[in-house]
């Protein structure tokens, strides 16, 4: 499987549930949350670099069953994806 750098973001406005409603990166392009976490599910890797440090991007769950995208800890908080610039 592949190994793919996420560099951006597009933060969602209209669901209070989640707070990244795509990413995107230079092999990926801009790709929907969840289908980075189908990608994810089938065994790719992403991930992406904050401050020069790597961290791997995971997919998280909450309580009620939602998944999200998430990355390892690394002592940058918020999470690192939400660090990351915009994407265009």
């Amino acid at each position: 499987m592949a190994s793919y750098e996420i560099n951006c973001i597009i933060p969602d406005g209209s669901d209070p549930d989640r707070r990244i409603d795509s990413v995107g990166g230079p092999e990926i392009g801009i790709q929907k949350e969840d289908t980075v976490i189908a990608w994810i599910d089938q065994g790719h890797t992403f991930w992406t670099r904050v401050n020069g440090v790597q961290a791997n991007v995971y997919v998280g769950g909450t309580i009620l069953g939602g998944r999200f995208l998430t990355t390892s800890r690394d002592g940058y908080q918020p999470n690192n994806l939400l660090k990351l610039q915009r994407c265009r």
